[in-house]
């Protein structure tokens, strides 16, 4: 594993992450979608990202009939972050990256940004696509392919996950653990064991 890593992740000779117990982790991820298989084409933000209970439960309540999913992740490079990028909004996202020293000076040039990135030019070109966009769905595509660009950078690092801290679900002051993960084949269901990824 990486040493970016924030805490000592345990896997099993099939690559599952692992509880403090030794079991595979179960995680969750809240959705109001009625997908049967995860597929990146569909996602807004950067990965697929799964945590606990608290924070699917916490998601589930923007959908009228959300469904939330058990899950088993299996990795063979997760690095971590110290603190939620963002990860839909993908200059934020680059500049994180960035600064835990996962991107370098090149990585970022591919994704459009020729100058030294700081946190502050980040947001504003956030903003400055945000009030661009006439709907909301349009506010998607944007992220889409940047964040689409981002897993496939991170790809190219033999990186497959990221493990970061989550403080926006459900925004109570704690911090849950969180994992981003870069293909769906690394999905599994916690109740059958079926691959979940397209």
């Amino acid at each position: 594993m990486d040493n970016q890593r924030v805490k000592p992740f345990v896997f099993d000779d099939q690559n599952y992450l692992l509880d403090d117990s030794r079991k595979r982790l179960v995680l969750f991820h809240a959705t109001g979608a009625t997908f049967a298989k995860f597929s990146m084409e569909y996602m807004v933000s950067a990965g697929g990202h799964f945590g606990c209970m608290e924070q699917a439960g916490h998601i589930a309540e923007r959908y009228p009939h959300p469904r939330i999913l058990r899950v088993h992740l299996k990795f063979t490079k997760l690095v971590a972050v110290h603190f939620d990028l963002g990860w839909q909004w993908p200059n934020q996202t680059i500049h994180g990256l960035f600064a835990f020293g996962i991107f370098d000076q090149t990585d970022i040039a591919v994704v459009g940004w020729n100058q030294q990135i700081t946190l502050p030019l980040a947001h504003a070109a956030d903003i400055e696509m945000i009030k661009g966009c006439k709907t909301s769905d349009e506010l998607v595509r944007k992220c889409r392919g940047p964040n689409r660009q981002i897993e496939a950078l991170l790809r190219s690092k033999g990186i497959d996950g990221i493990f970061y801290p989550n403080g926006n679900e459900p925004k109570d002051g704690k911090k849950r653990d969180a994992y981003l993960v870069l293909n769906p084949s690394q999905i599994y269901s916690a109740d059958t064991g079926e691959p979940l990824g397209a």
